[in-house]
């Protein structure tokens, strides 16, 4: 991290607030040539749709930004950190998942059950 790109790593962003200062201030890094853009992961499995990787000139530090979108938060991460941070978003997306399948399959046998005895 340098004074010319970001001073910090963001996990998700807060609020939409932050999350468009971070958009103006990658517009205004690119247009500066403080930063180059690299490249654009995209993907259709995720919880994310897609994640941008940016360089910083100054200290070659390379970032990955995803935009906040509905309810994913996003996130400005240094390359390195991006790993294990998806795949702690991934475990996490398919925990939700296991429970919410968890919790249907109970309420479907608890109404069969509960049909079952009022027929009876």
């Amino acid at each position: 991290m340098c004074k010319y790109c970001f001073e910090n790593e963001l996990m998700s962003f807060k609020n939409e607030e932050l999350s468009n200062d971070i958009d103006l201030r990658i517009s205004l890094l690119l247009s500066t040539k403080t930063i180059n853009f690299e490249r654009e992961v995209k993907s259709e499995k995720e919880i994310f749709n897609s994640y941008e990787i940016y360089k910083c000139r100054s200290c070659n530090q390379k970032w990955a930004y995803s935009a906040a979108e509905l309810y994913w938060r996003g996130f400005l991460l240094k390359e390195e950190n991006l790993t294990h941070y998806l795949t702690t978003v991934r475990n996490s997306d398919k925990r939700k998942k296991t429970t919410y399948l968890a919790i249907i399959l109970t309420l479907i046998i608890s109404i069969t059950v509960l049909f079952w005895i009022i027929k009876f």
